[in-house]
């Protein structure tokens, strides 16, 4: 039991909501124990049987025609795209996108979070190089195109999936070919994974290293369990998000101009309230 469907970005762009979507579904198995697996990037050393234990459609019945996994850092990884099909075949594709000056500054507000970062937002950009280039998404596509047909992906905007989820719902019935009354329309709004800023970064950053490791040594049970006693709130929260200064928010968008000219014409579709 495989997946045909794969998740494969991009980070901070709302996988998560996702996630839990094709979850609730009945045509739809997703993994159990984790959401984002990691094999084609992480653990492909792990070999295929180790792939296929995360997959089981048991509690679905036998109404499942889908069966998808949900990765975001696939996109990003040159290495995964010949993995993919080498191991997969022939498969389909979601890419949801997010304005890339967003999202940038949700992976900042996401590492002071979970690293107890001190930097300010420039210092970050310069000491992780990679947080700019996850924005050039024309490249990181590139890859899949030269080994997948366009037909086999669907892209989403991350705009839709936060404020317009039935349209969201339309395009992934149709992609999908399953049902449209099998998605959960009241939590069509809700924010899964939102940033915010603990009050106690030190004991966040600790219990993210916890987690880390044991997903790592394969032990999701202590994982889920964790987080179903919500030991995260243990951290607080604190009411201010991080803010980002209004220079280093116009440096992002001159850096991303020519980018989302080239994603825009790549792709076909509407990108102007980008260059807001």
């Amino acid at each position: 039991m495989l997946p045909n469907v794969l998740g494969i970005g991009v980070q901070r762009s709302g996988t998560t909501w996702l996630h839990n979507q094709l979850a609730m579904h009945p045509e739809v198995c997703v993994p159990d124990k984790r959401k984002e697996v990691h094999y084609f990037d992480r653990y492909y050393e792990n070999g295929i049987n180790w792939y296929k234990s995360f997959f089981s459609c048991d509690g679905k019945g036998g109404n499942v025609s889908c069966i998808a996994e949900i990765t975001p850092m696939y996109m990003y990884d040159p290495n995964v795209p010949k993995r993919i099909l080498d191991t997969l075949g022939s498969v389909r594709f979601i890419v949801i996108l997010r304005d890339p000056v967003d999202r940038a500054v949700s992976q900042y507000r996401l590492a002071k979070r979970q690293f107890n970062l001190r930097e300010d937002f420039r210092e970050y950009l310069e000491g992780n190089p990679d947080v700019l280039k996850r924005g050039i998404y024309t490249e990181q596509l590139d890859n899949y195109f030269k080994l997948f047909a366009p037909k086999s992906f669907l892209f989403l905007r991350f705009e839709d999936v936060t404020r317009n989820p039935a349209l969201i719902f339309d395009q992934l019935s149709r992609f999908l070919d399953i049902s449209r009354i099998g998605f959960d329309e009241a939590a069509g709004k809700e924010v899964s994974n939102e940033g915010f800023s603990p009050r106690l970064g030190g004991l966040y950053a600790t219990g993210k290293k916890l987690v880390d490791y044991l997903r790592d040594h394969d032990m999701d049970y202590a994982v889920n369990f964790l987080k179903r006693m919500n030991v995260g709130v243990l951290a607080g929260r604190n009411k201010n998000r991080v803010k980002i200064m209004p220079n280093d928010l116009e440096f992002l968008r001159s850096y991303y101009c020519t980018e989302v000219d080239r994603l825009e014409a790549m792709l076909g579709i509407d990108l102007s309230n980008w260059r807001q």
